[in-house]
């Protein structure tokens, strides 16, 4: 119960810090609305009264005639301010997801199931939740509202009959709403069947994709998997709705049976000559009244089921517990930058090992080429400087500092990178690049120059105020294009530690090459640590390092492990072998008369 009423203080806050001077009045015309009821029936009883006695007062019927025309004539105001309260509460609610699950600073909590189910069922809640919010919360304070003057009216002609009608209704309620909070909870934990169904819908739907669903005619494969996965959903959430709408029902019965008892006893006070004319009135109608009330309470009060859970678990989102140790208020950046691992494994939360004993030394502006197979632990070793996880062995370093140990805004400040799953914003292309340092935001001339470092052609139709992304009108990029402005984001950002991940491998060899050639000039004060499988540019750095299943299996200059006859030497030899074949298959085609 404490737990409700501190969620409940939850809600409200938020109502009313979303638009404090709307929800004001919306409050102030429910609390008019709810208390019309009984004051009509108080004036009814009095308009009884006076015309058994003869005698009517002129006021009295237009007073009674206003207690009917008020709440018709506030009716639109309420919807009004009702829609523009839902408006500011979801705009709040959905501002408050997106900063909550922003501020998980790893991906091992943020890959969580139960954490990645609660944020795609909240985000999908959150455009009717805070509408069903406003409508309960407020409609519940006019219910009561309503039920307490129904009760001071009721207490005034016997005082056993508000304790005879409420006393039963308790029970009723708390249990619709027990049904409908395990109906909410029932969906949170089966979050994945729904984001499965919505994952098909969307693959036949998604203009990237259509290429290949029209040439394989993928499209009824996909539906029938979307008709699967929808069918199992909506046979297990019919069964937990179907216990939700059963489980009040003994309750009802008891409502039910209650009433009947206290109408039997109501019968002979009716009758008797105690009870005049407006006491008459005034019982017929609070009983009428009270009892199309109760339901609306417990329909209200069901729906709170709903809502509550939602609220529930925003609030949660909030004070979700990262799998990393980190310090938003940690030790500064040291002045000495030598990047050290020290005896570092890491396994994912799946358990797959991915790194084994790493241990290296990165020197302040050293250029550094990661290379190895696929699955070797490149990609992961930069997750870890990025701190998007911690080593689950060892630790790293800098100037002799565990990176756990520092403010964790300020070594990602320091960091910059370019990941193979690097972001495509439909956004313009002025914005694609000044996301990597929002202080170069409306400095054209600095994100010019990050474009053209990063090779991406500015024109007159890709400008810097060119709108990306088909969804909004704009013009659709290369996978090449796309890879340049990524690495354009990363330049602008004064880091001191670059890293690059298969930063070109979408990138024609012309482009790749120009790049290049320009590498130590575009890296120059800064450390460079870059993933690739193209070797031919590794010459442009200072030093390889080969990791094979996790461990480091060679470090050196690119020259010296060419002579070394090692797994670097062996990749070296089958690319080269490789431009060879297609020089000399060129070569031929090229000869061959026409």
């Amino acid at each position: 119960m404490k737990t409700t009423f501190s969620l409940l203080s939850y809600i409200f806050r938020m109502l009313f810090s979303a638009s404090p001077v709307i929800a004001l009045l919306f409050l102030v015309l429910m609390v008019i609305q709810g208390l019309m009821p009984a004051i009509n029936i108080k004036i009814s009883m009095m308009l009884g009264d006076a015309f058994q006695n003869g005698d009517i007062p002129q006021w009295l019927p237009l007073l009674w005639a206003a207690t009917f025309a008020l709440p018709i004539i506030l009716q639109p105001l309420i919807n009004l301010f009702q829609l523009l309260l839902n408006d500011k509460l979801t705009r709040k609610a959905q501002v408050q997801i997106m900063k909550s699950a922003s501020a998980i600073p790893d991906l091992a909590t943020l890959e969580k199931t139960e954490i990645h189910d609660t944020i795609e069922v909240m985000a999908r809640e959150s455009a009717h939740r805070p509408l069903g919010m406003v409508v309960n919360a407020f409609t519940l304070l006019r219910v009561v509202l309503v039920s307490v003057s129904l009760m001071v009216v009721l207490a005034s002609l016997g005082w056993w009959l508000p304790v005879a009608l409420m006393l039963p209704l308790l029970p009723l309620s708390w249990s619709t709403i027990s049904a409908k909070h395990k109906l909410f909870l029932f969906i949170l934990r089966h979050g994945k069947e729904p984001r499965r169904f919505k994952y098909f819908l969307q693959t036949i739907l998604d203009p990237k994709k259509a290429e290949e669903t029209r040439l394989f005619k993928l499209a009824p494969f996909f539906i029938e998997k979307y008709q699967q996965s929808y069918d199992k959903y909506l046979k297990s959430i019919a069964s937990a709705r179907v216990q939700t709408a059963i489980s009040p029902q003994k309750w009802s019965l008891l409502y039910v049976i209650s009433l009947g008892i206290t109408f039997y006893y109501l019968t002979p006070m009716m009758t008797s000559s105690t009870f005049s004319v407006g006491d008459l009135m005034g019982l017929v109608q609070s009983l009428a009244l009270f009892s199309v009330n109760s339901s609306v309470l417990a329909v209200v009060l069901g729906s709170f089921g709903d809502s509550l859970p939602f609220f529930k678990k925003m609030k949660e989102l909030e004070d979700i517990e990262p799998e990393i140790t980190f310090k938003y208020y940690g030790l500064p950046l040291p002045e000495d930058k030598t990047i050290r691992f020290h005896n570092v494994s890491f396994s994912y939360p799946d358990g797959r090992p991915a790194l084994k004993n790493i241990s290296l030394t990165i020197n302040d502006g050293e250029h550094i080429a990661l290379v190895g197979e696929n699955g070797a632990g490149k990609s992961t070793l930069i997750k870890l400087l990025c701190r998007f996880y911690d080593p689950t062995e060892g630790y790293i370093s800098i100037g002799g500092i565990d990176i756990r140990d520092l403010d964790l805004d300020s070594w990602r400040e320091y960091l910059g990178a370019v990941f193979q799953n690097f972001g495509r914003y439909d956004l313009t292309i002025e914005e694609n690049i000044a996301l990597g340092s929002t202080a170069s935001m409306n400095k054209p001339e600095v994100l010019a120059q990050a474009a053209h470092d990063a090779k991406f052609p500015l024109s007159d139709t890709l400008s810097l105020d060119a709108q990306l992304g088909k969804e909004f009108d704009g013009t659709d990029l290369s996978g090449g294009q796309w890879q340049r402005l990524a690495l354009a984001r990363s330049l602008v950002r004064e880091c001191g530690l670059i890293m690059l991940d298969e930063p070109t491998s979408a990138m024609d060899p012309r482009v790749e090459t120009e790049l290049f050639k320009q590498f130590a000039a575009l890296m120059q004060g800064r450390t460079a640590l870059m993933v690739t499988h193209r070797l031919g540019s590794v010459n442009m750095l200072n030093r390889v390092i080969v990791l094979k299943q996790g461990e480091i299996t060679e470090d050196g200059s690119p020259e010296a492990l060419k002579q070394s006859n090692g797994e670097y030497a062996e990749l070296w030899k089958l690319q080269a072998e490789q431009y060879e074949a297609k020089e000399s298959s060129d070569q031929t085609a090229l000869e061959v008369p026409a």
